[in-house]
């Protein structure tokens, strides 16, 4: 379920899980998890969940279409705040690999979290240990 505080009305107007498969063409399990809120300014938050019970091995890469976008995220916990022109502010958690239409994301796996926004061509991290961050592409 979604959460969210408010007061007067819900700026939430949709909520939808999607399933999706991995790289290697295997189904998502339930515990697997990629939901997207779309927001009444018309922003749209993906929120992905993957548990990999194997921590000595690198993790799949799940591959999920969203709103028109193909997504993959490689990791355990991402979320993708998105508006009409794309990414604008990415959290992620224990991961390797995202990408979005042309907006790629590359991280060192280990332990850890970064918050970066997205402004154009440009990305700041906001919070987090940037030391996470392998490369950004546009």
């Amino acid at each position: 379920g979604v959460i969210e505080p408010y007061e007067g009305s819900s700026k939430i107007v949709s909520i939808k899980r999607f399933d999706f498969t991995f790289e290697d063409g295997n189904e998502a399990d339930e515990a697997d998890v990629a939901v997207e809120v779309e927001l009444s300014d018309g922003r749209r938050d993906v929120i992905i969940s993957i548990q990999n019970e194997d921590t000595n091995c690198m993790p799949r890469t799940a591959i999920i279409e969203t709103g028109g976008h193909i997504l993959r995220f490689s990791g355990k916990l991402c979320l993708i705040c998105t508006d009409a022109s794309g990414a604008r502010r990415i959290v992620a958690c224990n991961s390797h690999f995202l990408s979005i239409g042309s907006f790629k994301l590359g991280l060192t796996g280990k332990d850890g979290f970064v918050e970066i926004a997205v402004e154009g061509a440009l990305s700041r991290v906001i919070a987090g240990d940037a030391g996470l961050i392998g490369y950004i592409v546009y």
